[in-house]
């Protein structure tokens, strides 16, 4: 998601036994490309822009263990500062996440522990179980003061099945939190997934209160899956 680490991902959504739950299962082979429109709008202080660009996604492999890497790069990309419109320079980052899609690590162009706090803001975080539609679930992850990274509390609702781009898609809701006192980054956002593949269609995500450096800015970030060549 350029931010791609904002990318969640592909699954597989397979049903269960009880054709009211299912099952969230990532299932994603080495070679695997897809790609994004991103739309990033952001206020940081009394300045507004707004950024876009193409991310590619392509899977760099899955090991035994079922932790997948992602490289992904943004392209064609442009900034609007203050009405000014100019090129963005072309980004490339990588995300490792394990077999429930927590994501492990992000590195590349640009990103530091920052990078790493707004990718898992927007992480979805695979149930342990098979989720009935209308079903809640929750993900708590601990501090990681080595990466100066803080304690997040994830919470998802499994909201219905929608045809999304012409797609029959699984929505999903999403909140987080880190830990903290006062207004933590915090983020709150819908996605939808291809129900046959997995793979993200669509997602609208509103962010508060992340870190910048010494800063904080707010931001909405819109994906939307492309088509196939």
């Amino acid at each position: 998601m350029t931010l791609t680490a904002l990318f969640l991902g592909p699954f597989l959504l397979a049903q269960a036994t009880d054709p009211e739950k299912v099952t969230l299962v990532r299932k994603v082979s080495r070679g695997d490309t897809f790609s994004f429109s991103l739309r990033t709008d952001y206020e940081i202080g009394e300045v507004k822009g707004t950024s876009l660009a193409t991310v590619t996604d392509r899977v760099l492999g899955v090991d035994d263990e079922g932790n997948v890497s992602i490289e992904s790069k943004g392209t064609q990309g442009k900034t609007i500062l203050n009405g000014v419109e100019r090129q963005s320079s072309d980004s490339s980052y990588t995300t490792v996440t394990d077999k429930r899609n927590l994501i492990l690590t992000v590195f590349g162009d640009r990103l530091g522990s920052d990078g790493m706090r707004f990718s898992r803001l927007m992480m979805v975080v695979f149930p342990a179980e098979p989720v009935v539609l209308g079903g809640s679930w929750v993900a708590e992850i601990p501090s990681d003061p080595g990466r100066t990274l803080p304690g997040l509390k994830l919470t998802y609702t499994l909201l219905a099945r929608e045809t999304v781009e012409g797609l029959k898609s699984v929505k999903i809701s999403a909140k987080s939190r880190e830990e903290g006192d006062g207004s933590p980054p915090s983020a709150e956002g819908t996605f939808w997934l291809e129900e046959a593949t997995g793979v993200l269609v669509k997602s609208e995500a509103r962010l508060l209160n992340i870190p910048l450096g010494s800063r904080r800015f707010n931001a909405k970030v819109t994906q939307v899956r492309r088509p196939a060549p």
